[in-house]
């Protein structure tokens, strides 16, 4: 099933999901060696591989990524590293489980600093502070996971992010 452009089944593995993704990015490369023989180069044409190629990799993340094994993290990874052997990318451009991390953070600072954000009310209630202890990423109380499909939900996974 199809939900806001992500492919769901019924064991929330993502399989299908992930080769859409492969998919589509296999016709964005040829898209770009053809604007790249038209003489788009540098950083106009890293831009571009950013808009598109990189958009389609992060396009809902936060709900999929960590479902991933790590062959397929491999696999989206070495794209990336394909994308900088072309010079589609910088060179020193992040890979993806760190675009991932980024693109995680800034969604769980939105959710948490907007009340009016759809994902605000399912955070868990705030937690009382008894003790100076050092500052968290967040004012929430700790649910308490059972499965591992839980552990793995974006919200859980923001929660417990740098909890030590």
């Amino acid at each position: 099933m199809k939900i806001l452009g992500v492919w769901f089944d019924e064991t929330l593995s993502f399989k299908t999901h992930f080769e859409k993704v492969l998919s589509g990015l296999a016709s964005s490369v040829y898209a770009l060696k053809v604007l790249r023989s038209k003489g788009l180069r540098g950083e106009i044409l890293w831009d571009v591989t950013r808009q598109t190629a990189i958009a389609k990799m992060l396009y809902a993340s936060p709900v999929w990524w960590s479902h991933l094994d790590s062959t397929s993290c491999g696999r989206l990874n070495a794209i990336i590293k394909r994308f900088k052997k072309y010079s589609f990318l910088p060179s020193d451009f992040e890979n993806f489980e760190d675009l991932c991390n980024q693109a995680d953070h800034k969604l769980f600072k939105t959710v948490l600093g907007n009340s009016d954000h759809v994902l605000h009310h399912t955070l868990p209630s705030k937690k009382t502070k008894n003790h100076n202890l050092r500052d968290r990423a967040h004012d929430r109380s700790l649910p308490l996971l059972v499965s591992s499909q839980q552990k793995k939900t974006f919200l859980n996974r923001m929660l417990f992010d740098n909890m030590y």
